[in-house]
């Protein structure tokens, strides 16, 4: 246990040099994601609030919103770090992850707000209201696309450990993920197994299944969350390096 302890701080020093983060800064990201879950879990067992914290996790509510300002400022400093990484010359393998990346993520901000509909009000054609579970233009409440939507989390958790392992290699270091996400890619992942699970569970579903249910709002925001984290993160080492290089 003392020598897992002494590598984990081994690992937040290297992260806080890398980063050019605060120790603080450092464990906080760490830990932020087991706080945010053990708070939405909390709050929605109490009483005198849970019918106010199930409502703030409900389609269109500060959550959700909170989600789509996360992807979408992630998926812009993306783009704006691809531009600077073609710039300073760093490859088609750099420029090239961090643009598509950065599509992918603008996408989910968009899917998130259904393009704008809640924002502009503006009236869904029939053809797509009729095969939308919810009446709202997106893909991810389309039926056929639903799963796979939700597979995606998983996808994206996992990705995101591979993406640690890859900051630790020579040629992927600079598209790869910092290790201290390494805790919201796992937990991501958890949590969207059990909710994928879901939808092959019949009722009366354990209590593990139907936490994670009840907070898929959190999950998303937690996916947005690490996203902005991991473009801000890299940005800073990069940016670094590149001072370096120019000095």
């Amino acid at each position: 246990m003392t020598g897992m302890i002494a590598r984990i701080e081994a690992g937040l020093r290297t992260s806080e040099k890398t980063y050019r983060i605060s120790p603080l800064t450092s464990r906080l990201i760490v830990f932020f994601p087991f706080m945010l879950v053990f708070f939405s879990l909390l709050v929605m067992e109490i009483p005198l609030i849970s019918a106010l914290a199930k409502l703030m996790l409900s389609e269109n509510y500060p959550v959700e919103w909170l989600t789509f300002v996360a992807l979408f400022s992630a998926g812009i400093m993306g783009l704006r770090l691809a531009w600077r990484a073609r710039n300073n010359e760093n490859g088609v393998l750099v420029v090239g992850f961090y643009a598509l990346l950065s599509a992918g993520l603008l996408f989910a901000a968009m899917e998130e707000v259904s393009w704008g509909q809640w924002i502009f009000g503006f009236e869904v054609p029939s053809t797509i209201k009729a095969i939308n579970k919810q009446g709202e233009l997106n893909l991810h409440n389309v039926p056929v696309f639903h799963e796979p939507f939700e597979f995606l989390r998983i996808v994206f958790g996992l990705g995101g450990l591979v993406g640690v392992w890859l900051s630790s290699q020579r040629y992927t270091r600079d598209i790869g993920a910092p290790a201290i996400l390494a805790s919201w890619f796992v937990l991501i992942a958890i949590l969207a197994a059990l909710d994928f699970g879901n939808n092959y569970i019949p009722n009366p579903r354990p209590l593990i299944f139907r936490a994670a249910a009840g907070i898929v709002e959190v999950l998303e925001l937690l996916i947005g969350l690490s996203a902005f984290l991991y473009m801000w993160l890299n940005g800073r080492m990069l940016a670094a390096e590149w001072k370096e290089v120019n000095a």
